[in-house]
Formats: structure tokens, C-alpha cells, sequence
């Protein structure tokens, strides 16, 4: 498929409900600590990267937004998955032209709340791993 346009374009790239924790289609082994081995991770991407170089797209400006829901229940290693996923987009050509990191978007989902906090403070805050993207 071939897009183009005589006018600047904009591409929006939006990758949603990805649920990355238990019953991911994409889970791995467990490690020794109980995370998800990291290296299982790209075959999303490979299957993302696949798909996404079947096309032939012309524009001016790529943004990647990856929105919720990022995680099953917000537990710490599932948003360390999440990490690694997003990580992988900014590491391979994306119609190509690699992904800026000021580029991507990350917007949490529902589940990616975390319900048991009991202030207002630790409720919404942003997993340090993840913000590390």
C-alpha cells in the first residue's frame, strides 16, 4: 500500500490495550526474579516491524502514541515490559525513518492505575521505570 499526499503529512502511529502481564500474547518464561525475560519482548516489535514494512508511507512527521491500557494490574515488571516495548519502537525504522523519542506518546489506561494506594500522590504516580523511556 502506497500513501502519499502533495501537502506535508502526518502520520500518527497508535499502538493501544497492549496488557503487557499475565496472559500476554507475548509472555515469556519467567526470569529467577519473576519478571518477564526481556528478550521475549521483541517478537511484538518483530511482528509490529514486519507489518509496518509491508507499507510504503510518505511524510513529513511520525508520532507514536502507545496508550493504555499498558499493563494487566500495574505491577512494577509488567510496566519494566512495557519499557522494553517502547524502547524497541525507538530502536528500528519506522516507515523509514527512525522514531525521535520526542516523538512517542505514552498514555496510561485504567488498568495501569494503582487502585490499592491510598493517597492521591501514589495513585497516579508514574513507575519510575517506565519514565525512564
Amino acid at each position: 500500500m502506497t500513501i502519499t499526499a502533495k501537502s506535508k503529512q502526518l502520520i500518527i502511529l497508535h499502538l493501544s490495550d497492549i496488557h503487557f502481564g499475565s496472559g500476554h500474547r507475548f509472555l515469556a518464561d519467567k526470569t529467577t526474579t519473576g519478571a518477564i525475560a526481556p528478550e521475549r519482548v521483541p517478537d511484538l516489535l518483530a511482528s509490529i516491524k514486519a507489518d509496518l514494512q509491508t507499507m510504503d508511507v510518505k511524510y513529513d512527521t511520525l508520532i507514536v502514541v502507545v496508550s493504555g491500557d499498558l499493563t494487566v494490574s500495574a505491577h512494577d515488571n509488567e510496566f519494566t515490559d512495557c519499557r522494553h516495548f517502547v524502547e524497541g519502537l525507538l530502536s528500528f525504522p519506522i516507515f523509514g525513518t527512525k522514531v525521535q523519542k520526542t516523538n512517542v506518546f505514552v498514555v496510561p489506561g485504567n488498568h495501569d492505575v494503582r487502585y490499592d494506594q491510598n493517597t492521591h500522590e501514589s495513585f497516579w504516580k508514574c513507575p519510575s521505570d517506565l519514565a525512564r523511556v
